[in-house]
Protein backbone atom coordinates (compact mmCIF):
# COMPACT_ATOMS: atom_id res chain seq x y z
CA UNK A 1 0.00 0.00 0.00
CA UNK A 2 2.70 2.32 0.85
CA UNK A 3 4.42 1.86 -2.94
CA UNK A 4 1.14 2.61 -4.32
CA UNK A 5 0.91 5.91 -2.19
CA UNK A 6 4.19 6.89 -3.46
CA UNK A 7 3.92 6.57 -6.89
CA UNK A 8 0.09 8.02 -6.75
CA UNK A 9 2.16 11.44 -5.05
CA UNK A 10 4.67 10.76 -7.41
CA UNK A 11 2.34 11.13 -10.31
CA UNK A 12 0.34 13.67 -8.83
CA UNK A 13 3.66 15.68 -8.60
CA UNK A 14 4.71 14.66 -12.24
CA UNK A 15 1.15 16.43 -12.97
CA UNK A 16 1.16 19.40 -11.70
CA UNK A 17 3.49 20.67 -14.68
CA UNK A 18 1.58 19.87 -17.25
CA UNK A 19 -1.34 21.63 -18.78
CA UNK A 20 -3.95 19.96 -19.00
CA UNK A 21 -4.76 16.99 -16.11
CA UNK A 22 -8.28 15.22 -15.17
CA UNK A 23 -8.73 13.05 -11.91
CA UNK A 24 -11.78 10.97 -12.13
CA UNK A 25 -13.33 7.99 -10.92
CA UNK A 26 -16.20 5.78 -10.15
CA UNK A 27 -17.28 4.43 -6.89
CA UNK A 28 -19.44 1.31 -6.76
CA UNK A 29 -20.53 0.07 -3.76
CA UNK A 30 -23.71 -1.85 -2.29
CA UNK A 31 -25.37 -2.56 1.10
CA UNK A 32 -26.58 -6.55 1.18
CA UNK A 33 -28.28 -8.05 3.79
CA UNK A 34 -29.58 -11.53 4.36
CA UNK A 35 -31.10 -13.39 7.27
CA UNK A 36 -27.53 -14.20 8.91
CA UNK A 37 -25.57 -11.08 7.82
CA UNK A 38 -25.36 -7.46 6.57
CA UNK A 39 -22.09 -6.39 4.21
CA UNK A 40 -20.74 -3.49 1.93
CA UNK A 41 -19.51 -5.31 -1.21
CA UNK A 42 -17.98 -4.19 -4.37
CA UNK A 43 -17.42 -5.50 -7.53
CA UNK A 44 -20.70 -6.46 -8.81
CA UNK A 45 -20.54 -4.43 -12.02
CA UNK A 46 -17.10 -3.85 -12.62
CA UNK A 47 -15.57 -2.17 -9.44
CA UNK A 48 -14.36 0.83 -7.99
CA UNK A 49 -11.63 2.96 -10.04
CA UNK A 50 -9.68 5.54 -9.91
CA UNK A 51 -8.34 7.67 -13.18
CA UNK A 52 -5.33 9.85 -14.28
CA UNK A 53 -5.45 11.15 -17.90
CA UNK A 54 -3.84 14.48 -19.14
CA UNK A 55 -1.99 15.72 -22.05
CA UNK A 56 0.65 18.57 -22.63
CA UNK A 57 0.84 21.05 -26.15
CA UNK A 58 4.53 20.38 -27.39
CA UNK A 59 4.08 22.52 -30.31
CA UNK A 60 3.51 22.50 -33.59
CA UNK A 61 0.23 19.95 -33.22
CA UNK A 62 2.17 17.31 -31.19
CA UNK A 63 0.33 16.42 -27.87
CA UNK A 64 1.80 13.88 -25.26
CA UNK A 65 -1.14 12.13 -23.97
CA UNK A 66 -1.51 9.81 -20.62
CA UNK A 67 -4.33 7.66 -19.36
CA UNK A 68 -4.27 5.78 -15.62
CA UNK A 69 -6.60 4.09 -14.18
CA UNK A 70 -6.47 1.74 -11.12
CA UNK A 71 -8.95 -0.29 -9.56
CA UNK A 72 -10.28 0.13 -5.65
CA UNK A 73 -12.13 -2.04 -3.38
CA UNK A 74 -14.61 -0.06 -2.05
CA UNK A 75 -15.53 -2.13 1.16
CA UNK A 76 -12.29 -3.23 2.10
CA UNK A 77 -10.24 -0.61 1.21
CA UNK A 78 -7.83 -2.43 -0.56
CA UNK A 79 -6.08 -0.77 -3.99
CA UNK A 80 -5.18 -3.13 -6.55
CA UNK A 81 -1.80 -2.91 -8.63
CA UNK A 82 -0.75 0.04 -9.87
CA UNK A 83 -2.66 1.25 -12.84
CA UNK A 84 -3.88 -2.76 -13.31
CA UNK A 85 -6.58 -1.35 -15.46
CA UNK A 86 -4.66 0.75 -17.83
CA UNK A 87 -1.76 2.39 -18.16
CA UNK A 88 -0.65 4.25 -21.73
CA UNK A 89 1.41 7.18 -22.20
CA UNK A 90 1.69 8.13 -26.45
CA UNK A 91 1.99 10.97 -28.45
CA UNK A 92 -1.03 12.47 -31.02
CA UNK A 93 -0.89 15.03 -33.58
CA UNK A 94 0.77 15.94 -36.78
CA UNK A 95 3.99 16.38 -37.24
CA UNK A 96 5.58 19.12 -39.22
Amino acid sequence: MKKTLVAVAALAAVSGAMADVTITGLVEAAYSTSTASRAITTGQNGGSEVRFGGSEDLGNGLKANFNLESSLAVDTGVAGSLFDRTATVGMSGSQV
